[in-house]
């Protein structure tokens, strides 16, 4: 089908080369090419559009789908030159600092630690007064431990947390650095029986430091709705064993009992519980 419709996307470009609806077909015909494996067609294609419609309505959005669709199919050369073009081209918009942050993640994608430092550096100091870098930042944290790049991720949370003291983002970087531990613990084959102190310390400390914020209680309960999921994922293949959900109940008590009730959550860890 995606053959069909490159046809029907150039025979609109063909008749209507000057319409809005050019570049709607300029665009398609991109996507096109990408999903039917014609990398470097379609590249081509994306740099006529940005070449052609240069400062015509609906480029830059055009750039961002297409940027979206390239990286989706892990173009990441191709991506990050279409959100280095968004960028600069809605660097006065709300936008641009979501934009700017998915040019550091596709250089981390590329592998690119020269261009992870230089983007990372133009988005803390291009965006220093905008409230959104906080979360921009920690998005870059979220991509590092999403590829298992632990060791960078750390080093972007701790960098929220020292950069953002109290505040939500600073909370979630702390709870991310437990997630991980977990994960780095977690053996699939052979389940851990009781929560490593470590962790149980790491708990103690997120609930001390950020008593009070309203989405503590959703973070702890998270903790316990990990270890909860990673035997629920395996049950089949394990003793029906009453110990299996130790690690969940210990940490959703905790839930239950030792942070402010939430009105999700707090029901939710008492039916998990139960559940186990």
């Amino acid at each position: 089908r995606y053959a069909d419709s490159l046809r029907v996307y150039r025979d609109v470009l063909a008749n209507w080369p000057g319409s809005k609806s050019a570049i709607i077909a300029r665009r398609g015909i991109v996507l096109s090419l990408i999903e039917l494996g014609d990398a470097e067609g379609a590249d081509a294609e994306a740099a006529a559009l940005l070449a052609d419609y240069e400062g015509a309505d609906g480029v830059v959005g055009a750039a961002l789908k297409m940027a979206d669709e390239f990286r989706k199919k892990k173009l990441y050369e191709s991506a990050r030159r279409l959100y280095e073009y968004a960028a600069a081209k809605r660097s006065d918009s709300k936008q641009a600092i979501v934009l700017q942050r998915k040019v550091v993640t596709t250089n981390i994608d590329l592998g690119d630690e020269d261009g992870v430092s230089a983007a990372m550096e133009a988005l803390r100091v291009g965006f220093a007064d905008d409230k959104q870098l906080a979360g921009q930042v920690y998005e870059v944290g979220e991509h590092y431990r999403n590829r298992k790049e632990y060791a960078h991720a750390r080093d972007v949370y701790q960098s929220v947390i020292e950069d953002w003291p109290g505040t939500a983002k600073a909370m979630w970087s702390g709870q991310r650095f437990i997630l991980m531990d977990i994960d780095e613990t977690e053996d699939p084959n052979h389940p851990t029986l009781a929560v490593p102190p470590k962790i149980m310390q790491a708990i103690d400390d997120l609930i001390v430091d950020y008593n009070g914020l309203p989405e503590l209680t959703r973070a702890v309960f998270y903790l316990g709705e990990e270890y909860y999921l990673r035997v629920r994922s395996r049950e089949g293949e394990l003793l029906r064993d009453t110990h299996r959900y130790d690690n969940a109940i210990r940490i959703l008590e905790i839930v239950m009992n030792e942070v402010a009730y939430e009105k999700t959550y707090t029901p939710f860890a008492c039916y998990l519980c139960a559940y186990c």
